[in-house]
């Protein structure tokens, strides 16, 4: 008897921990875990132990601890292997490929995502599947490979359909329209958008809404409308606060921010990754906390101000070494050049660079085109101009 009551204890910990999980309060989602930890060494089932490792790994992979995620997710794949729990261990997978996606890591993503797929399929789950897919279609996007990624998501549309997942159709909307977006395809990209926020506003889900706006924006910065792209951008602010995604609403922010930047509104941009910067704080989500850093020194490196622009990359700098996210710590060292380049230090901008152009070839990033420019013109020792290095870059994605 007291086995069956410190195992529904443990359950009842696990379940409480999901609910604080959901409403983004880390602080309360923790002390659940440490709980259950405490009981587990105790007396504790393989499921459970999954359960927490899996938990555990959420929070580190939403804060931007990628390593730590990864390090998590294994761990629970040990357990639930051991239950022969086929639909959590695709979770799992999944999980793991979001991860080393972020890592820039495309190659295990993708074997990730693959087994996912294959384990969802066995376990008979469609909405595991459906998820799996947009995932699935976001990676291959990165990749590049626009046509595998779109099949992706018309492949997630026919199983939304065939079982009269709504939602999931929005869903998969959203990410056709990304594709489109990217393949130029502007027009119909808005009319992807337009479809999937009329199904999230008929459910009043005010979230994807905000995220529908969000890349309406995009669409309208892509055109040239600016002052639209700012007004929605605005629109997905307000409702992300109002459903307390703050994650979502700090990325907003920095979004708001380049826009201003790129608009010469250098001291509106600061404003907005600032408060950005702040909420990221608050949520302890240091991958964020980073990549706003760096857009204020980036926002500082417009201005001209140097000393400033040195101060917050580095400190962006030392953080993102630490996440292990390869793609912004390039951008910031980056900025680090032209910074250090601007105020005559041309010796440490070229090591930077150096630093960020081996980063931007390994990932196959445009930004490799600039940074070998400017190593060029370092090299031969000729004259150039910091302003043709000054373009609109910015970590905002």
């Amino acid at each position: 008897q007291v086995a069956n009551d410190q195992a529904q204890l443990i359950n009842i910990w696990l379940d409480i921990a999901e609910v604080y999980r959901a409403q983004r309060n880390w602080a309360e989602t923790w002390r659940c875990y440490h709980n259950v930890a405490e009981s587990i060494s105790l007396e504790g089932t393989a499921l459970q132990s999954g359960r927490l490792n899996h938990g555990e790994g959420n929070i580190h992979l939403h804060q931007g601890s990628l390593t730590l995620a990864a390090a998590s997710y294994n761990k629970a794949l040990v357990f639930y292997r051991q239950t022969n729990d086929k639909r959590r261990q695709a979770i799992v997978q999944m999980n793991l490929g979001i991860t080393f996606a972020q890592l820039n890591e495309m190659r295990s993503a993708l074997d990730h995502m693959e087994l996912a797929e294959r384990l969802f399929a066995e376990a008979g789950d469609i909405r595991g599947q459906m998820l799996l897919l947009n995932n699935l279609s976001n990676l291959l996007r990165r990749l590049g490979n626009l046509a595998a990624a779109r099949h992706c998501g018309e492949r997630s549309i026919a199983l939304c359909e065939l079982v009269g997942n709504e939602k999931g159709i929005a869903d998969s909307l959203v990410n056709i329209g990304i594709i489109q977006r990217w393949q130029g395809e502007l027009e119909q990209a808005q009319r992807s958008y337009a479809k999937a926020e009329h199904i999230y506003q008929k459910f009043a889900d005010d979230r994807n809404v905000a995220v529908v706006r969000e890349y309406m924006a995009l669409i309208l910065r892509d055109q040239g409308q600016h002052y639209g792209a700012l007004r929605h951008h605005i629109q997905a602010f307000r409702l992300f606060c109002q459903v307390n995604e703050d994650n979502r609403a700090a990325e907003s922010l920095n979004y708001i921010g380049a826009l201003c930047r790129d608009r010469g509104k250098y001291s509106w941009s600061l404003n907005c990754h600032k408060q950005a910067n702040e909420m990221y704080q608050r949520m302890q989500n240091q991958l964020g906390m980073a990549e706003s850093q760096g857009d204020i020194g980036l926002t500082y490196a417009f201005w001209r101000n140097w000393a400033a622009a040195i101060q917050s990359l580095s400190a962006a700098e030392a953080t993102l070494v630490t996440t292990d996210n390869k793609y912004p710590l390039a951008i910031v060292r980056w900025g680090l050049a032209r910074a250090y380049a601007g105020q005559g230090e041309l010796d440490r901008g070229k090591a930077l660079a150096l630093q960020a152009n081996q980063a931007f070839l390994e990932l196959n990033a445009q930004e490799a085109e600039q940074t070998e420019r400017f190593l060029q013109a370092i090299t031969n020792g000729t004259q150039f101009d910091i302003n043709e290095f000054l373009v609109p870059l910015h970590l905002a994605k």
